[in-house]
C-alpha cells in the first residue's frame, strides 16, 4: 500500500529527483514545511536544516514517504551550518541540490524598517542564502 502511493505521488510530480539528496534550510516554519514531503514524492531524500528543533520531528513525521533527516542549524551563523556539513560528510552523506530556503520576514512597509530591522531581514533572507551554497556547494 505504501509503495502504491509513492508510485502515485512521482505520477503527479513534474519532477523526478531519484536517488538525489537535497538539503533544505527553514523546512520547519511558516509553509516551509509542505517543501520536503513534496521533495519526497519527487523521491529525493531531504535533509531539513532548521534553527527550529521541530526539523527533526518533522522529518519523523514524513519519514515513511521516503528518506528525510532533520538537523538544527542556523544560516545566520556559518559555525553551525558547517557543524552541519561536517556530521553529514561523517557519514559520507554527499548532497545533489542545495535549496537555501531560510527566510524571515516582517510585515511593515519597507521604508518603515529600522537599520536594525533591515538587517535583520538581510542576515537570513541574503547573506543566509550565500553562506548556506558557500558550505554546501560542493557537497
Amino acid at each position: 500500500m505504501q509503495a502504491e502511493r509513492m508510485a502515485a505521488r512521482r505520477a503527479r510530480c513534474a519532477f523526478d529527483f531519484t536517488g538525489r539528496r537535497v538539503l533544505l534550510t527553514g523546512g520547519a516554519g511558516g509553509l516551509r514545511p509542505a517543501l520536503p514531503p513534496a521533495l519526497l514524492a519527487a523521491a529525493a531524500g531531504v535533509e531539513i536544516v532548521d534553527t527550529n528543533p521541530a526539523a527533526a520531528a518533522i522529518a519523523r513525521a514524513i519519514e515513511g514517504q521516503g528518506a528525510a533527516r532533520g538537523h538544527v542549524g542556523d544560516v545566520r551563523e556559518r559555525a553551525s551550518l558547517e557543524r552541519v556539513r561536517a556530521a553529514l560528510e561523517a557519514e559520507g552523506t554527499a548532497l545533489d541540490i542545495v535549496v537555501p530556503n531560510a527566510g524571515t520576514n516582517i510585515r511593515r512597509p519597507i521604508l518603515e524598517l529600522s537599520t536594525e530591522e533591515t538587517e535583520a531581514l538581510v542576515r537570513p533572507n541574503l547573506t543566509g542564502a550565500i553562506t548556506t551554497m558557500q558550505v554546501f556547494v560542493p557537497m
